[in-house]
């Protein structure tokens, strides 16, 4: 059951969290603790959308889209942090965005010749 899945990657999570943090911790002051909480409402939001997109669809259509949360991340990065972005990079990217494209195509082709 997708709730089983979501349960047991989220509790992993936590604990190895919890023992990596316990050499260094630190009390956040009030805006960071805010930030940590809604980083916890919008990541348990994307794992509940992507177990349940995976348990509709077969993986072998839904795991390159997977990958585009590397490229939303160099994206962020580069736009909010000012990150650069190496060549490597960026080729990265565009494969994964070319893979996803390539897949939607590929998939959307198949349903529409055997309807």
């Amino acid at each position: 059951h997708p709730m089983t899945v979501i349960f047991h990657f989220c509790a992993l999570s936590t604990i190895c969290s919890g023992l990596a943090m316990i050499p260094n911790f630190t009390m956040p002051d009030s805006g960071t603790l805010l930030q940590l909480f809604l980083l916890g409402i919008f990541s348990a939001g994307g794992q509940f959308g992507l177990t349940y997109g995976v348990q509709k669809a077969p993986a072998s259509q839904t795991g390159i889209y997977d990958c585009s949360g590397l490229v939303f991340s160099i994206f962020l990065g580069w736009l909010i942090l000012s990150e650069p972005l190496k060549i490597s990079t960026l080729i990265g990217s565009a494969l994964i965005i070319a893979g996803g494209l390539w897949s939607y195509l590929y998939y959307k082709n198949a349903d529409q010749q055997s309807s």
